[in-house]
């Protein structure tokens, strides 16, 4: 083999050994980066915050300006968390129709940045000729086939989206989705367990010797107290007026128990 031959053999194999190198590294880097949402989830199982603190990690890992998760649950009103990160321009961050998030959840595909012009309206109320979004992705929260929310990335310097950052997008709205459907579950069983508390204390209060006005009263402020109600009274038929009559009504202040008795009763303006 000629030197010359010799060398563009050791140039080629240096570059292909750069390439794998840098291959390497950046699936590494991307393997941190879904381990790091992961572990986050772990360590603040137990917070309130949970969900907030992640979707800021998501943003700075990421490198983008904004970072969402919309959850949605059967019977709740959809929870949305969102992290913003304000670059030294100043600039508005990156908004999302929430209806235009919902279909995309509904329909189980991710959507990444280049998309058509129409499109891009449908998915933001910003200008059409601003660049607010930058390289944006919204990937749906599945679980089991059943849409649980969305996770948004937007405001990253860089449009297009290789390969490999779509495989990690998919790692990290696997996690997202795990560990949202997980804190579901949990804050249902919280719920239930405080449901049947509440119903076993109101029961045995009612059901004691000193049944009285003043016990109805205390069922219901307990009752008013636990769905956060300003107000709460009880009304019981009257056969011969035809009319409700108010047997008891509780008021509270703020959510906070003020004069909590039970009022004389009266006949409601309610047929």
């Amino acid at each position: 083999m000629h030197s010359d031959e010799l060398e563009l053999e050791v140039e080629r194999k240096t570059s292909q050994l750069a390439l794998r190198t840098e291959e390497l590294e950046e699936r590494n880097r991307h393997l941190s980066i879904a381990n790091a949402v992961s572990f986050a989830f772990v360590e603040t199982s137990n917070d309130d915050n949970a969900v907030e603190q992640v979707v800021q990690l998501i943003a700075r890992l990421l490198d983008a300006r904004v970072a969402e998760i919309h959850v949605y649950a059967p019977d709740r009103p959809t929870e949305q968390h969102r992290a913003v990160r304000v670059p030294d321009d100043g600039a508005p961050p990156p908004s999302f129709r929430e209806s235009a998030l919902s279909t995309i959840a509904a329909m189980a595909v991710p959507l990444y940045s280049p998309i058509a012009d129409q499109a891009r309206q449908e998915l933001t109320s910003a200008p059409a000729d601003s660049d607010a979004l930058g390289g944006f992705a919204v990937l749906p929260l599945t679980v089991g086939g059943r849409a649980v929310g969305v996770l948004v990335v937007g405001g990253r310097e860089h449009v297009e989206w290789s390969d490999s950052e779509r495989q990690l997008m998919s790692l990290i709205s696997r996690e997202v989705a795990g560990a949202v459907e997980q804190r579901l579950l949990y804050v249902t069983a919280v719920e239930r367990a405080q449901r049947e508390t509440l119903l076993s204390d109101v029961a045995r209060l009612l059901n004691s010797a000193a049944n009285s006005e003043h016990v109805v009263a205390q069922a219901l402020e307990m009752v008013a107290t636990e769905l956060q109600l300003d107000r709460i009274a009880v009304s019981v038929p009257d056969t011969k007026s035809r009319r409700s009559i108010i047997a008891a009504d509780v008021m509270l202040a703020a959510g906070k128990p003020d004069d909590t008795r039970a009022a004389p009763p009266r006949t409601s303006s309610e047929p």
